[in-house]
């Protein structure tokens, strides 16, 4: 028992020596993950200002009932963010709309509101200016809209006016017309009740600043192991077959390799949690999951690393491998391009890669949702093909 401690601690020992190189590492790493959060959630949402219609309101005769509707107009959502009015002079209105400086006139008459309450509907006329564009195109069906809902506002007064006609009792129809002209306006006021506010986003439950940092940190513990290269290549086949003299057998040797690598991760844990309590991307009552999947990702990527090492034949073939496969595995399962963007086909199998997971894992630290079990069979699965590739590499050299 004392020859397998002995061979531990020499491991530990080897692998703590590369302490000051792989610090370094950490610091480059944790400087690509801010650029390369910063840079993602840029590119894939380019936010610009968005220009609004100005529409310029023409009054004949300042109506305080008029100001009054305008002003709640104004307030809702889905107008001010598309439509700015300002009252002008009819003059200045038309050499702005000649100009192409406003959108649309409205020449509104008087007593606009009071005529549509009693049924003799002043027109309001609409200016439009010369030449076809999206914005007059987008006014003139918004105008034609607002016509047929106020037609068909009127005409359930004018129906219910010709039924009570009919019937003898005309004396309740003005009553019974402003019943349904304020139950009309009330349907108005509450239109947003009427729609359901969904976002849809491609990071899924992150927003795109937690999913690239998310995957920006899951893309550096992939290539952190490239700082590991003196301690994890390949190892002289005599000196294997020594080990296994003395009982220490091969499954033992890349298990030990592995907890090695793993210690070494779990120094850049402290600059891991430093960053992200600094950022406040961290809540407190997220730690318990985030430990766990953290956890989780450790033990996988330091089987991984292990696993690609002993896959080639030298330190600096393994540090190139490391790399393109980690490039290439981290941008199937979505992470440099969020994987509803991929094709069908390749986004089902990108769900399904241990990166997916790994930036799951990660983005517990938003979500609160740990992921760790899917990490730990394909901990198991580097760790069945490092030990198989380890006895191919025996049996081919005899």
């Amino acid at each position: 028992m004392g020859r397998f401690f002995t061979y531990v601690i020499l491991e530990w020992k080897r692998a703590f020596q590369l302490l000051p190189q792989f610090f370094l590492g950490s610091l480059v790493a944790a400087v690509f993950v801010i650029v390369l959060t910063f840079s993602g959630s840029k590119i894939l949402y380019y936010e610009e200002a968005r220009p609004k219609a100005t529409i310029a309101l023409v009054m004949q005769e300042s109506s305080p009932l008029f100001q009054m509707v305008m002003a709640y107009v104004e307030e809702i959502e889905s107008v001010s963010s598309f439509c700015i009015f300002e009252q002008m002079e009819e003059e200045e209105a038309l050499n702005l709309l000649a100009s192409h400086s406003i959108s649309a006139v409205f020449l509104v008459p008087d007593k606009e509101v009071e005529s549509i309450l009693d049924g003799t509907n002043l027109p309001i006329h609409v200016l439009l200016p010369s030449g076809s564009s999206l914005t007059s195109a987008l006014l003139l069906d918004l105008t034609n809209a607002g016509g047929l809902v106020l037609r068909s506002a009127q005409g359930g007064v004018y129906s219910l006016y010709d039924i009570y006609k009919e019937q003898g009792i005309p004396e309740n129809v003005d009553s019974l017309s402003w019943i349904l002209n304020l139950e009309n306006l009330k349907f108005f006021a509450s239109r947003g009740d009427l729609f359901r506010q969904e976002t849809i986003s491609a990071t899924g439950e992150l927003t795109v600043s937690q999913y690239y940092l998310a995957s920006s940190l899951s893309f550096c513990l992939l290539l952190l192991g490239i700082p590991c290269a003196p301690f994890l290549k390949a190892d002289n086949l005599a000196f294997q077959r020594k080990l296994s003299i003395y009982g220490l057998k091969n499954p033992f040797q890349i298990f030990v390799k592995a907890s090695s690598v793993f210690l070494l991760f779990l120094t850049f844990c402290p600059i891991l949690f430093i960053f992200l309590f600094y950022f406040k991307a961290l809540p407190f009552h997220h730690l318990q999951p985030f430990v766990i999947s953290l956890f989780s990702i450790l033990i996988f990527v330091s089987f991984y690393t292990v696993l690609l090492y002993e896959a080639t034949p030298t330190k600096a073939a393994g540090i190139y491998f490391l790399f393109l496969f980690s490039l290439f595995l981290h941008f199937s399962s979505g992470g440099f391009l969020p994987s509803v963007f991929l094709p069908s086909a390749m986004e089902t199998i990108s769900s399904l890669l241990p990166s997916s997971y790994m930036i799951k894992g990660i983005g517990s630290f938003a979500t609160g949702i740990p992921t760790s079990l899917p990490l730990f069979y394909y901990s198991f699965i580097c760790y069945l093909l490092s030990v198989c590739i380890r006895i191919f590499k025996k049996e081919d050299s005899q």
